[in-house]
């Protein structure tokens, strides 16, 4: 039946502390997504398997049980202007981008947004 699909998509994302990529697993429930896991990927494995092209929109949450970036634990993610995700645990007084370098606080890159891209290398 059509209605048992489910509907996951896999979001490219790195890591702000050392500066490796992860994926994002994402399942749309009803109205919204959810990010449920999230694991280690050479830039190899996530080129071949063409995460950086993979795009949601809506409200993106994560769940009580996201196990967060697996290089560094951070159970928070951002958004950054460039279109890419990094990991950002919440109590740090700095964060910036694994992907363009910027300074996500001087930016103010912690507003909200409802449409996320994960990275396309430069």
């Amino acid at each position: 039946m059509a209605s048992d699909l489910i509907n996951a998509i896999v979001l490219l994302a790195k890591c702000q502390h050392s500066s490796e990529e992860f994926g994002i697993r994402c399942e749309e429930q009803d109205n919204h997504w959810m990010a449920d896991w999230a694991f280690a990927i050479s830039g190899h494995a996530a080129a071949r398997e063409r995460f950086a092209d993979n795009q949601l929109t809506g409200m993106l949450i994560m769940e009580i049980n996201y196990p967060g970036c697996p290089h560094c634990f951070a159970t928070s993610i951002v958004l950054c202007p460039c279109g890419r995700i990094t990991c950002h645990k919440p109590q740090a007084d700095s964060a910036w981008c694994p992907w363009c370098f910027r300074d996500l606080i001087e930016i103010g890159a912690w507003t909200a947004t409802t449409e996320f891209k994960a990275g396309i290398d430069w």
